[in-house]
């Protein structure tokens, strides 16, 4: 277990959680609001993409390894999640 400053810890929890923490302690961090939306049709597509990646990289069989036109649409899009919370400073 990691402890990041203003009491926000990582632990063995998934990682879009640990996404949320992230998140979250940068806004302590940086003493600034930040709005994150984690319910949206963007945040469901990046954690599409992310089990997408776990199949890929840790595959439990021969089918998991399989990649189709829609896990590829899924894996472009999920940097959009990304994107719409970037801030301009």
């Amino acid at each position: 277990m990691w402890t990041i400053r203003a009491g926000f810890q990582l632990d063995s929890r998934g990682a879009h959680d640990k996404i949320k923490e992230v998140y979250n302690a940068a806004a302590v961090g940086f003493d600034e609001p930040l709005t994150v939306t984690f319910g949206n049709e963007r945040w469901q597509q990046f954690k599409e993409a992310m089990h997408i990646r776990h199949e890929i990289t840790h595959p439990k069989n021969v089918n998991d390894c399989w990649i189709f036109e829609q896990d590829v649409q899924k894996v472009i899009a999920a940097p959009e999640w990304f994107k719409s919370h970037k801030t301009t400073s």
